[in-house]
């Protein structure tokens, strides 16, 4: 009951691209803006026909069937934990399978203001309330009802923190690299972004992710 339509390209990660569109549902009317994420591996990916269907290349390194189920993993931890009260994480409302393109996509709120990244370009003055109280609080929040739920989020950095209306809050987002974390002794070999990196995550040893999810925190919070 409800179409997209995308009006343009906001960014994109190792399997994904994020695009901004109206939503439009068809029963009520209602319009309004959110994000789109689709799954698409650009570097092993290509796109072909009038359709743009999205097409594994030769070289490909990724068993495909295998990352589509890591990305409906991701939505579906974003949906149940970003719709806990009061969780900090950005909710999942939609996820849905386009034939043409053979890929999927997942439907997010748009946050006008843009990422912590952003905020801290635009130069603006962190005070102590504004970092604590608005971001590092809310930002261990989330992390904490992650981990209670058993998920890693393995990848903290100013890009994937959000900023609400009114710069009161924060919601966490992008669990593409998100693992689940099975009996408190599932380890992972996984690596997010080097500079928000625990030691024992460049390593590319197994390690506890619980720790290093802290560790990027506590980057974040001394960027």
């Amino acid at each position: 009951n409800t179409i997209y339509t995308i009006r343009k390209f906001l960014g994109n990660g190792s399997f994904g691209y994020a695009y901004s569109a109206m939503s439009k549902n068809l029963v009520t009317g209602e319009e309004r803006e959110v994000v789109l994420k689709e799954f698409y591996p650009f570097n092993d990916f290509h796109r072909e026909g009038e359709d743009y269907k999205a097409v594994a290349n030769d070289y490909t390194r990724f068993n495909i069937a295998v990352e589509k189920e890591k990305f409906r993993n991701e939505a579906e931890r974003m949906r149940r934990l970003g719709n806990t009260p009061n969780s900090h994480i950005v909710p999942v409302e939609g996820f849905f399978e386009r034939e043409k393109t053979d890929t999927m996509y997942y439907v997010m709120p748009f946050y006008r203001l843009g990422s912590l990244e952003d905020l801290q370009k635009s130069g603006t003055i962190f005070t102590e309330d504004l970092l604590l109280k608005s971001i590092i609080k809310p930002l261990c929040t989330a992390l904490h009802i992650a981990h209670k739920s058993n998920v890693l989020h393995l990848d903290i950095k100013p890009e994937n923190i959000l900023l609400d209306k009114n710069k009161k809050s924060m919601k966490l987002v992008d669990f593409g690299l998100s693992n689940a974390y099975m009996h408190g002794n599932l380890l992972t070999t996984a690596c997010g972004s080097p500079c928000y990196a625990s030691p024992e995550m460049i390593s590319g040893k197994a390690y506890d992710g619980f720790f290093s999810d802290l560790w990027s925190c506590g980057v974040v919070l001394y960027c």
